[in-house]
């Protein structure tokens, strides 16, 4: 696969997730909440656009340093769970158990595999 498929392939697949990790935060934060005020970090279009294209540059970037191994792939979900993390906490000051144990079972798989 040349470089440009593999350029094109990681953003559009960082766009992808990155879009999806703004829905799956609304959703943590609506299990949690009985009344949920407006997110500050989701709720308009270009918020789902920037989630996006911030996911989408930073594997680019993890690519680009480390080319397409495991290890990248290790530290591209590591990345998506804690920017995950980090919105929930900042949001409603609470921690959710699913993401702790999801970053652990990654860095424990790709310990595992190694």
């Amino acid at each position: 696969m040349n470089q440009f498929a593999i350029t094109v392939l990681v953003l559009l697949t960082g766009a992808v997730v990155g879009a999806l990790m703004e829905k799956s935060s609304v959703y943590l934060i609506k299990q949690r909440v009985n009344i949920l005020k407006h997110p500050q970090f989701s709720g308009s279009v270009s918020k789902t656009i920037f989630w996006a294209i911030m996911n989408a540059f930073v594997w680019l970037v993890f690519v680009k340093l480390n080319g397409l191994e495991a290890k990248t792939l290790e530290y591209m979900m590591l990345f998506s769970i804690c920017i995950i993390l980090s919105v929930v906490d900042i949001s409603i000051k609470k921690i959710p158990n699913e993401l702790v144990l999801m970053t652990i079972f990654v860095g424990g798989a790709f310990v595992i595999t190694r």
